[in-house]
Parts: C-alpha cells; sequence; structure tokens
C-alpha cells in the first residue's frame, strides 16, 4: 500500500499465482492434504495479494454454487452470535465481533480475551476495499507464521473462510470487463427515477454522448477509461467521453485508477482532475464542494487557464462561481463508497429474484397461460415452456439462433437476436378470441424499419395471422392478418416515447379483448393506447418465429435486433394487478 492508500499488488510469478488459485479451489472443495495447506498457508501469507486472490476465488466458490444459502446462514450466525473460544494455548487471532462500519472499528480478541481495536477518533478518508482486506490479512498473520500442527494451520484457514464468506457477500466485486463499444456503461442502479426530459437508462446499458438527468436514486456508470462515477439524483450529468466529462448539477462520487489518471470533471465553477484518486462532488447553482477520499486531485478554473489548489487524501474545499477556495474538515455526507453501493445492489438484486421466481412459479400454474419462456440459464439454448397447460399441450419451443447475454437484473441471462437466421420455433394451436403478449426486450437501436417480436410464419397467407414488432420509429405494432385476400389490420401504440428506451430494458405488454371488442398496449405497465378491434377474430399464432420474420417474409430486415429476457402468451386479458406484476422490468431502477 502506498502513500495514498492504493493498494498495490506486488509482482508475482505465474506458477505462484496459479498454484495460489489451485491449492484454493482444493481447500474450497474439501480436497486438501495437510502438506499443501502448509504450502497454502505460506503462500498466502507471504503476500498480501495472495491473499486478495484468496478472498476473490472464494467470493466465485461461495457466490456461483448452491451452497450460497448455506453461506448466508454462516454469514448471518457469525454476525448475530459471538465466535465460540479457541482451545488453551491457540495461537490463532479470531474474530469476536463483526462491524460494518469498518472504517471506524474492528476487534479481535485472542485465546486470552484480550482485544485490539483500530479506531478513529476523528473523521478520516473511507478506506478502499484493499485497505480493507489489507489490515485484516495483517492483524491475521502478523508474526504468527510459526503454526506447528496441521490442526492449527485449518483453524487459521477456517477463520480466514469466514471473514472471506463476509467479505464476498458484503462487498463482491463486480467483473470488470470494458470492451464495450461506447464511452461508458450503466453498470448498477438503487431506485432510480429518470427526469422527464431524459433518455431512461438501465443496467448493461451502453453510452453514447449524452445528458443523463437523474430525479433520485443512484446509478453507477463505468467508463471505458477505467473510472467509476456514482450519479446521486438530483442531478445532470453531461457524459462527453472516456476522459472527460460535466456535472451541471448534483453529487458525484468518482473512483480513477492509475490507468485513467487524468480523468476531469468540468462544474459550473471549474475543473476538478484526477491524479490518481477517490473523490466526491458537490454541485450547485452558487458552488462546488469537493472532497478526497484517496490520493490527489488538482482544482483549475473552469477552462483550465489557472490551477487553484491541490487537494490530498483527506482534504476538502468549495470553489465558486469567481475562482475562490474555501478549505473545510470534509463531513463525507456525499461520498458513496463504492463497494457498499454495490453490496446494496446485489442484495436488492437477490430480492428481487426471489420474488420474481415466487411469482412466476405461481403465475406457471395459471390454466389460461400458453407460453412461458425464460432465458435465465447458462444453457440458454436447450428451451423450456414454464407454462404448465402449455408443456402439456406440447407448445415446446426450438432454439435455432441466438447468442447469450446479461439479463435485466444483477446475475440473470437474456438471449440476443442480432442475425438473420437468429429466432425461435414454436407451434401454438388453436383459435383464440382473446390474448395477451408480454415481452422483456432490449433494443440496440431503431436503424431497422421494423424489429420483430413475434410472427406467425406466412402470416400474410393465414387468415387471423398475427406479427407483433416495434417499428424504426419507436411504436408497438400488431398486425392481424385477413388472409390471403382479406388484407392487414394495424394497431399500434401511437406517438410513444419507446426510443427513449434504446438501449434499455422494457417489457411491452398487448392485451387483445374479443369481448369488449379492444386492443390495449402497454409500456413498463403504463397505458399507452385502447383501440377498437376491427375484425371480431378468432386469432390463429400457429407455427410462430421469436425474434425474427426473416424466413418467410420477403422483408429481410426484420430481426429483433436486441435481447429478450422474458416472453409469455396468455388467452385471455391480463387484470391491472397481473399487469403491474409481469411489468417489473429489474435493474433496480
Amino acid at each position: 500500500m502506498n502513500d495514498e492508500g492504493e493498494f498495490l499488488t506486488p509482482g508475482k510469478t505465474e506458477a505462484a499465482e496459479g498454484r495460489t488459485l489451485e491449492l484454493s479451489e482444493k481447500y474450497l472443495t474439501h480436497t486438501l492434504t495437510s502438506s499443501e495447506a502448509d504450502e497454502l498457508l505460506t503462500l498466502i501469507t507471504s503476500n498480501p495479494a495472495r491473499s486478495y486472490d484468496f478472498v476473490a476465488n472464494a467470493r466465485l466458490h461461495f457466490l456461483f454454487t448452491e451452497k450460497f444459502k448455506k453461506i448466508q446462514a454462516v454469514q448471518a450466525t457469525i454476525m448475530a452470535s459471538q465466535t465460540p473460544e479457541p482451545e488453551p494455548n491457540a495461537d490463532i487471532i479470531i474474530p469476536s465481533s463483526y462491524e460494518r462500519d469498518w472504517d471506524r472499528q474492528i476487534v479481535f480478541t485472542t485465546d486470552n480475551t484480550s482485544a485490539r481495536s483500530l479506531h478513529a477518533s476523528t473523521p478520516e478518508a473511507p478506506l478502499s476495499l484493499g485497505q480493507k482486506i489489507t489490515q485484516v490479512t495483517r492483524i491475521l498473520w502478523t508474526g504468527r507464521r510459526a503454526v506447528k500442527t496441521t490442526r492449527r494451520i485449518v483453524l487459521g484457514l477456517t477463520v480466514i473462510v469466514a471473514l472471506c464468506i463476509v467479505i464476498a457477500v458484503l462487498f463482491p466485486k463486480p467483473s470488470d470487463d470494458r470492451t464495450f463499444n461506447g464511452i461508458a456503461r450503466v453498470a448498477e442502479l438503487l431506485d432510480a427515477k429518470w427526469s422527464d426530459n431524459s433518455s431512461i437508462y438501465r443496467r448493461g446499458q451502453i453510452l453514447a454522448p449524452g445528458e443523463l438527468e437523474l430525479e433520485s436514486g443512484l446509478v453507477k456508470l463505468e467508463f471505458k477509461s477505467g473510472a467509476d462515477i456514482i450519479l446521486e439524483g438530483p442531478c445532470r450529468f453531461l457524459a462527453t467521453g472516456t476522459m472527460s466529462n460535466s456535472c451541471l448539477y448534483g453529487r458525484l462520487s468518482v473512483e480513477v485508477p492509475k490507468q485513467a489518471k487524468g480523468f476531469e470533471i468540468i462544474t459550473p465553477h471549474g475543473t476538478i482532475v484526477d491524479r490518481g484518486t477517490a473523490f466526491a462532488i458537490n454541485a450547485d447553482e452558487k458552488e462546488t464542494a469537493v472532497e478526497v477520499a484517496k490520493g490527489q486531485i488538482e482544482i483549475f478554473s473552469q477552462d483550465r487557464s489557472v490551477l487553484l489548489s491541490n487537494l490530498i487524501r483527506g482534504q476538502a474545499a468549495i470553489l465558486d462561481a469567481g475562482n475562490k477556495l474555501k478549505n473545510y474538515v470534509p463531513q463525507w455526507s456525499f461520498y458513496q463508497e463504492p463497494q457498499e453501493f454495490v453490496a446494496e445492489v446485489a442484495a436488492r438484486a437477490s430480492k428481487q429474484i426471489r420474488e420474481k421466481t415466487a411469482q412466476d412459479v405461481q403465475m406457471d400454474s395459471d390454466p389460461s397461460l400458453l407460453l412461458r419462456l425464460d432465458f435465465n440459464q447458462k444453457n440458454y439454448h436447450k428451451l423450456h415452456n414454464y407454462s404448465q397447460r402449455g408443456a402439456a399441450a406440447g407448445i415446446t419451443p426450438k432454439f435455432f439462433g441466438g447468442a447469450c447475454e446479461e439479463g435485466p437484473t444483477y446475475s440473470t441471462h437474456a438471449v440476443a437476436f442480432r442475425e438473420k437466421n437468429d429466432g425461435i420455433a414454436l407451434g401454438i394451436p388453436g383459435e383464440y378470441s382473446s390474448f395477451t403478449l408480454v415481452a422483456k426486450v432490449r433494443l440496440d437501436d431503431f436503424k431497422n424499419a421494423t424489429h420483430v417480436l413475434l410472427a406467425t410464419d406466412n402470416y400474410l397467407d393465414v387468415k387471423g395471422g398475427l406479427l407483433w414488432q416495434i417499428t424504426g420509429s419507436g411504436v408497438s405494432q400488431l398486425q392481424v392478418s385477413g388472409g390471403t385476400d382479406g388484407g392487414v389490420t394495424i394497431y399500434d401504440s401511437g406517438p410513444t416515447n419507446i426510443k427513449r428506451y434504446r438501449g434499455a430494458w422494457m417489457t411491452l405488454i398487448i392485451i387483445v379483448d374479443g369481448e369488449k371488442g379492444t386492443i390495449t398496449h402497454f409500456l413498463d405497465g403504463q397505458y399507452l393506447r385502447r383501440s377498437n378491434l376491427k375484425e371480431a377474430g378468432p386469432y390463429r399464432f400457429g407455427q410462430v418465429t421469436l425474434g425474427n420474420a426473416t424466413r418467410d417474409l420477403e422483408v429481410r430486415d426484420r430481426v429483433l435486433t436486441g435481447v429478450m429476457s422474458d416472453l409469455r402468451i396468455f388467452d385471455r386479458p391480463l387484470t391491472a394487478k397481473e399487469i403491474a406484476t409481469v411489468s417489473q422490468t429489474g435493474g433496480n431502477e
């Protein structure tokens, strides 16, 4: 760790890295021998970076296996009750309590019940995850390399794994693949509400240059340069590039790695340039407040012609329109700790997934449900109709093209349809006077004239055949065929603002009510338009293609050009409550 509080990873040989990973996996799968335990202990204690590797390996093991619920139970036990006292003469330091506020206090006891405390009596800059792990590793291992028995080795490793579990669950480390095309992407959201003047942004969305206006909530942006920014609403942010952006007003928490040194934020009163930092900004019409959590920043006049000040960790200043600076003691009232933010996102997403799963299971037994496709599985090409009635009737989907991508919520999946041969085929027999279509999708763009969600094969030749698509102008549209000589009737959602959802997840619903003679469009549970039906039906799905219609239509640009995570078909109109339930898009918006 350097003077700026950054966690530094010392040089490691590939052999040492590989061996640490190999032994860590053997330990977690209960196949580690006594001699290998000695070797693993030496590797971990001799290098703080390898300790972090061990933590990361444990995180992956426990978060992505069926043992996750057991780990949550262990975590609850560790946090809710005292750890049993070690046997006499056990030369191991164990945690007697776990404090979520690591910046304030970490207490450990030994076999003679003495305690040591790391306590901050005055406000200090928040510690990074790397600093926290380093503190724990030092306390656990300093001066204790002479462990005499295998039993003590295993006990020591068990203590570390217990801490790893807590850290892994509360502070999960997100994927840092930044090979996307764009200046940044929306990494996570918490209760985000966007202004009516702003585009809608959701998890996983790639950002082009443009303005984001957040009314409330939190949004984390990951820039291609490596920098991260957490926006806190109300906030108006102008995304202009991978290294330079503007905050017109609002609160930002910025974390910049070494490779993005020089990353800058322009405010109405000046320009803040990072020198390898974590800092927070609170800007309004009168002034801009800046607090430095790590490293160093430079404050310039807005045009960068005058260097006004340098601030280092633990310092803060207020800048007004007249280039006047006033230093003050930071209170960290508008700094968002990145790891705590991600932990909250993960916890919220986990709750959403549990609730959605319970709702889906209940809905699958609905006798009106003909089809429910959920692509949240790694073997996404092995599709299953979760509808009990539909599966019993032989309505079985067949995958013939597409790619697995990230879904609308944390740790979920979806299928992308972008190539001319992508799509899913199935047959839905019967005739219907009423039905409801539900699709959860994300469009890359609106460049095609049409983006097909569902199409009856050769639908122009099928009386009552259906084509559901989104037009290039951003309109949800259902076409009903009158057969070979009957023409086509078009029902659309009217002049809507679906284009605001470019690259964002949305739930589209169409309800055809034969009894009332109406067709109604919804977007994310919000009413768009109701029209009178011009024909009485019956309507026929027949052989259907999802995500495409290029195999049977002369027009060749009808592929969805986007991603689908959920599709449902009911043979009745849904109620208002059911519409709200199936419209939950996810992504913590």
